[in-house]
């Protein structure tokens, strides 16, 4: 389910999305082109999935 647009303190658009047990960040990077994404889940078990997509994550508990 997408939440309403937040406006973060650098006046970046981010937008939130929730679904059972995670919660996701995506807003616009430092890096010109880019997005950061954030996703944090209750339990580990939910973002293992995540995990077979190939991306090249800078961090990863899942």
């Amino acid at each position: 389910m997408p939440l309403r647009p937040f406006l973060s303190p650098a006046d970046a658009p981010t937008d939130f999305l929730v679904a059972p047990g995670i919660i996701a960040s995506v807003g616009p990077s430092w890096d010109e082109g880019k997005a950061d994404v954030w996703i944090g889940a209750q339990h580990r078990s939910a973002l293992q999935p995540l995990n077979r997509l190939g991306i090249p994550w800078r961090h990863f508990d899942g």
